[in-house]
C-alpha cells in the first residue's frame, strides 16, 4: 500500500535552504563573561530601563518560539523547544567548544581558536577519560566545582549527579536519554534486577527461531511495541498543527485523529470521522495492527523491515528474561560502575571503548536531588538514590516546573508564554537581561511580530518569501534596515529531495514494489 506518512514527510522536505534566517537568543553559558544574550534586537528597539544596582535591563526580552510541549524536565524534554527551556534553567556536566570539542579542564577553563579568533571556555566540571586496554575498561572521571548553586541557593554536589544517573538508569525511564544503552558495569544487572544478567546472552539464532514461532510472551511484547509506537505517532501528528510544512495535511484534516487515521489506518473502510473520541480512534488503529510490526514498518518508514532491529531487541529481552528466571541470580539494587568518590567527584566505568559515549555519559543536565527527588529516600552507602526503584512519579510530577543551576529561573508557563527570570545564584553571574519570555508564535507571524514590537527576536524559516517580506518592511529594501536587523548563518545540516508517489510512480500504482525501489 502507499506509504502515506513517508510521502507527507518527503513533500515537506523537498525544498532545501542553504542558509537560515535567524535572530535568536543564545546563552553563551560556556564562555566566561558571556552570560548575556546575543545582541540581535531590532534597530528600533523600545527604550529600556536598567537596574542601576545590578546593571540588568528591567524590560523583558520577548522571543518568538514554536509551540512547547510543556515537558520542561531535564529527564523528559523531547522537542528542541522544550529542551531550550531546560538548557536555560539547568547546567550540563560537559563543556564543549564551538566545534563540538570537549573542554576537559573546564573548571579552570581553556582558550581555543575558532575561525582565527580566540575564545575562552569554562564550565562546572573537569572530565577525564582513560582506557585500560588490558582490562578493556573505560573510566570517565568527573570533578565538579564546589561553588555551583541551584537557583534556590542549594549547593550542587556529587549526590545530585548520582541521583540524576539513577533516574536515567531506572528500568521504567522513558525519556530521550539513552545512558542505559552503554555497557556501564552493572547497568544491565540493575535494570533487569538480576546479578546474572551480564553473564547470560541470547544468540541471533535463538532470536530468529523465536520470531519464526513466537511464544505468547513474544507476541504480547510485539503488540506492546506496536501500540507504543502508534501512541507516540499520534502525539507527533498533533504537533504538526501550526507547522507550515504540513499545512496541506492539517487543513484537509483539521482534527488530529483523522490525520492520524489517514497516515496509519490499514483498514480501507475505517472512517475515523464517525468516531468522536480521539482515544477510541487510537485504540481502533492499534487493534488493526495487532502484532503486525511489518505493516507498521511499511507505513512508518516505507519498509517492512524498518523495525527489524527493534523487534529483534524485544524478542531478545523476552528470551533473556526467561533464562534469568531460572538462572539463580539475586536482586540488584545499585550499579557497580557508577561510584561517588567524594562530594565533588564521581566516576563511571564501562566495558570497551566507544568514542561518542562521553557525550551521553558526561553530557547530562544535573538535576537537584532535593527538588526532583526525595532527600529522605537518599542514602548512597545503603543503595538508596532519592526515589523508589521502578517508580519515577516523584520526578515526573515536576515535569512542567523545572528548577536547576542554569542562568535563568523558570517562573511559569501561561497563555503560551514561558516566563524566565535571571538566576542571581548562577555561577557565572546573573545574565544582563533580567526577564526573558519565550512566546509561542507561528512561523507566519514572526517577522511581523518583530516589526510591530510584539516580539523582539525570532527565528523564521529562511525562505526567499520570508526574506522579501523583511525587505519590504525595511525602508532601504534590505534584510537589515531601520526596522529589522537580520542575520543569515550557514545551515550545517542536510536536506532531502523527495518525490511524491501519487504523481511519480510505476504503472500508476504508487504502492507497488517497483515504485518503492
Amino acid at each position: 500500500m502507499k506509504n502515506k506518512k513517508l510521502v507527507a514527510i518527503i513533500a515537506a522536505a523537498v525544498v532545501v535552504v542553504a542558509v537560515v534566517l535567524i535572530a535568536i537568543f543564545v546563552p553563551r553559558s560556556n564562555e566566561t563573561g558571556k552570560n548575556d544574550l546575543v545582541d540581535a534586537t531590532p534597530t528600533q528597539a523600545p527604550a529600556t530601563s536598567t537596574d542601576t544596582t545590578t546593571g540588568q535591563s528591567e524590560k523583558p526580552l520577548v522571543v518568538g518560539y514554536q509551540p512547547f510541549s510543556q515537558k520542561f524536565s531535564p529527564f523528559f524534554a523531547q522537542t528542541g523547544y522544550d529542551q531550550d527551556v531546560v538548557s536555560l534553567t539547568h547546567v550540563e556536566l560537559l563543556t564543549t567548544d564551538r566545534s563540538g570539542g570537549i573542554v576537559y579542564n573546564a573548571i579552570e577553563g581553556e582558550t581555543r581558536t575558532y575561525n582565527g579568533n580566540e575564545h575562552f571556555y569554562n564550565g562546572i566540571a573537569d572530565i577525564k577519560v582513560t582506557y585500560d586496554e588490558k582490562e578493556d575498561i573505560t573510566t570517565y572521571y568527573i570533578k565538579i566545582r564546589d561553588d555551583v548553586k541551584f537557583s534556590d541557593g542549594h549547593v550542587m554536589d556529587a549526590d545530585d549527579i548520582i541521583f540524576t544517573y539513577y533516574v536515567l538508569a531506572d528500568p521504567t525511564y522513558t525519556g530521550y536519554t539513552t545512558l542505559y544503552s552503554y555497557d556501564i558495569i552493572g547497568m544491565k544487572n540493575y535494570r533487569l534486577n538480576n546479578s546474572m544478567a551480564e553473564q547470560i546472552d541470547v544468540t541471533a539464532d535463538e532470536v530468529k527461531a523465536e520470531l519464526a514461532n513466537p511464544s505468547a510472551e513474544t507476541t504480547e511484547a510485539i503488540k506492546q511495541f506496536v501500540a507504543d509506537t502508534l501512541t507516540s505517532e499520534l502525539e507527533w501528528v498533533k504537533s504538526l498543527y501550526g507547522n507550515p510544512s504540513y499545512a496541506e495535511y492539517t487543513e484537509k484534516y483539521p482534527n488530529a485523529k483523522d490525520l492520524f487515521a489517514y497516515f496509519y489506518s490499514i483498514d480501507e473502510n475505517y472512517d475515523s470521522s464517525a468516531v468522536a473520541d480521539e482515544s477510541q480512534v487510537l485504540a481502533d488503529i492499534i487493534a488493526q495492527y495487532g502484532d503486525d510490526w511489518k505493516a507498521l514498518g511499511n507505513n512508518y518508514g516505507g519498509s517492512e523491515t524498518y523495525f527489524q532491529a527493534d523487534i529483534e531487541s524485544k524478542v531478545k529481552d523476552v528470551l533473556l528474561n526467561k533464562k534469568l528466571a531460572v538462572s539463580g541470580g539475586t536482586e540488584v539494587d545499585y550499579i557497580e560502575g557508577i561510584k561517588k568518590l567524594s562530594q565533588t567527584e564521581v566516576e563511571v566505568k564501562c566495558r570497551g571503548f566507544e568514542a561518542p559515549a562521553v557525550y551521553t555519559i558526561c553530557g547530562i543536565w544535573v538535576a537537584p536531588l532535593h527538588y526532583y527527588g526525595d532527600e529522605s529516600m537518599y542514602d548512597y552507602e545503603n543503595h538508596k538514590f532519592g526515589f523508589p526503584k521502578g517508580d519515577l512519579s516523584i520526578i515526573e510530577s515536576k515535569t512542567t516546573q523545572p528548577m536547576g543551576a542554569g542562568p535563568y529561573k523558570f517562573i511559569k508557563y501561561e497563555n503560551k508564554v514561558v516566563y524566565l527570570e535571571a538566576n542571581e545564584n548562577y555561577y557565572k553571574g546573573a545574565p544582563k537581561i533580567k526577564y526573558l519570555q519565550l512566546k509561542e508564535t507561528t512561523d507566519g507571524e514572526m517577522i511581523n511580530g518583530v516589526a510591530t514590537g510584539v516580539i523582539d527576536l525570532a527565528n523564521p524559516s529562511g525562505s526567499v518569501a520570508k526574506m522579501n517580506e523583511i525587505k519590504k518592511i525595511n525602508s532601504n529594501g534590505q534584510l537589515t534596515g531601520d526596522v529589522i536587523t537580520s542575520s543569515l548563518v550557514d545551515n550545517l545540516g542536510y536536506g532531502y529531495i523527495g518525490i511524491n508517489a501519487d504523481n511519480v510512480n510505476v504503472g500508476g500504482d504508487p504502492g507497488s514494489e517497483a515504485a518503492r525501489t
